[in-house]
């Protein structure tokens, strides 16, 4: 009787981890984000090289963080429309680090 219940304890503390592993791995991985990004990881996105990285820092450096993906396309020289839908389906944001995030819209008032 009791090696059952020693049987018992230890197959629920085996589901219990397993379930807590498996809550963990099923767990969203954080959006990469345009505005932290190293060279490296920016050339991770289809159809950016080593010389678009380096476009995209140097503007990020120079004018400060991108309000948005499409942002970045309109003051990086190389990044189009096909470029920032790969960064889209990459899973990628352009947010500013420790920003608030936008205001909603206004309503208009009648």
């Amino acid at each position: 009787m009791i090696r059952r219940k020693s049987f018992v304890a230890a197959l629920a503390a085996l589901i219990a981890i397993a379930l807590s592993s498996a809550a963990l791995a099923a767990a969203p991985a954080p959006a990469k984000n345009v505005n932290t990004a190293t060279a490296a990881e920016l050339q991770t996105v289809k159809g950016v090289g080593e010389k678009t990285a380096a476009k995209i820092i140097a503007e990020r450096e120079k004018s400060g963080p991108f309000a948005s993906l499409e942002d970045m396309q309109s003051r990086v020289r190389g990044v189009g429309e096909k470029t920032v839908e790969n960064f889209k389906a990459a899973g990628w944001v352009a947010t500013s680090p420790g920003a608030p995030a936008a205001p909603a819209p206004a309503k208009k008032g009648k």
